[in-house]
């Protein structure tokens, strides 16, 4: 199901990757792909890392004194690696659950310094929300995404991000995701 999932979002990441154009100019829209390594705080789990693969398609809208700014869409997946069948007990007796594997979807805006021809930096914030397998709800939270981008060569340049998600009230707790990766960025 994990990998089903993961595969599905990346999927239809490279199926919004922009074509490209036979101007110089960058496109206004980008599609970010990454993978990389999450780690859980907050709540009462076990196995809180394991891989994380999110894509981000933004939209530059204009540019201001602060720089470019962006607005995008967000998906994410996050799975927790289970190291083995153990259980950890609390007080009363039952095993504690492992972290949940997260699937998200969000809006983000932001500011980008920098452009195609130099390094870049992207600073986004906005609602996401967050869904757990087998699970009949999910929780809205809020993510902070910070980017550092090589120059662009032929529309394509790498990245790495941090990500850091805050869960307010997942199964009336509060739970955090922070999650660091590496990618493509098509432009």
């Amino acid at each position: 199901m994990r990998t089903r999932v993961a595969l599905v979002f990346l999927g239809a990441a490279c199926g919004l990757a922009p074509a490209r154009g036979a101007a110089q100019l960058p496109s206004a829209v980008s599609v970010d792909m990454s993978a990389g390594v999450f780690v859980g705080s907050g709540g009462t789990y076990v196995d809180r890392s394991g891989p994380a693969i999110e894509a981000l398609v933004t939209y530059r809208l204009r540019q201001t004194s602060a720089g470019i700014l962006l607005a995008a869409v967000t998906l994410g997946v996050q799975a927790p690696m289970t190291t083995d069948d153990r259980c950890a007990l609390v007080p009363n007796g039952d095993c504690i659950p492992e972290f949940p594997l997260f699937v998200s979807g969000g809006t983000l805006l932001g500011v980008q310094r920098g452009t195609v021809r130099t390094v870049s930096a992207r600073f986004m914030a906005g609602p996401v929300y967050y869904r757990a397998e087998n699970e009949d709800s999910g929780a809205l939270g809020v993510q902070g995404l910070a980017e550092v981008a090589t120059p662009s060569w032929h529309h394509t340049a790498l990245f790495a991000s941090l990500r850091h998600s805050l869960l307010p009230s997942f199964r009336q707790e509060t739970v955090g995701i922070t999650s660091f990766g590496l990618g493509i960025r098509i432009q």
